[in-house]
């Protein structure tokens, strides 16, 4: 089979986590190609495997948004189609089988639109099995009460999870509709 392998190559772990997964890939004779935008992309080279660069978010935007505490600017919606556009060039240039993304929210859409099917890892937080939100009262100052603790983590995790789809995926949402 032929995987195309999307990932944000900003952070080592998205990069290492689809690394380890296409290196039993390769040992069972199937052919893997990486994608993606960021420093650790040259990782995937130094182990053999072949890589296209395509756009996506930029170190500079993650820093501005992080430091402005504004997500809202995260993913502009003409950046948004930029970026299926790019993916939607590889899978007809590449053929593959099958998709593998880790942290590259637009590859699902771009495997939707191709027809192809798509296996994710994600963080946690960003999983149907998010019950307890990024930042948890847990292990603060409501250690000693489960019930308020429980109550305040459900709670945040709902504001969370509003947001998140507020500010960050509207413009994604958008995209998806149009096409």
């Amino acid at each position: 089979m032929k995987f195309l392998v999307f990932v944000n190559a900003h952070a080592l772990a998205h990069v290492s986590r689809t690394l380890e997964v296409a290196k039993e890939l390769r040992q069972k004779n199937h052919q893997i190609t990486f994608a993606g935008f960021g420093k650790y992309l040259e990782v995937v080279q130094t182990e053999g495997f072949a890589s296209e660069e395509i756009p996506y978010v930029s170190l500079e935007t993650l820093t501005r948004v992080t430091q402005e505490h504004n997500p809202k600017n995260f993913l502009p919606e003409a950046d948004v189609t930029k970026f299926i556009e790019a993916e939607l060039n590889l899978i007809k240039k590449i053929k593959p089988d099958i998709i593998l993304a880790d942290n590259r929210i637009t590859a699902t859409t771009s495997a939707e639109i191709s027809g192809l099917p798509i296996v994710t890892i994600v963080n946690v937080h960003m999983s149907v099995y998010k019950k307890i939100p990024f930042y948890s009262v847990r292990n603060s100052f409501l250690k000693h009460s489960e019930n308020l603790s429980t109550a305040v983590d459900w709670f945040t995790n709902k504001i969370e999870c509003y947001f998140i789809d507020l500010l960050v995926m509207r413009n994604l949402s958008k995209v998806r509709q149009q096409m």
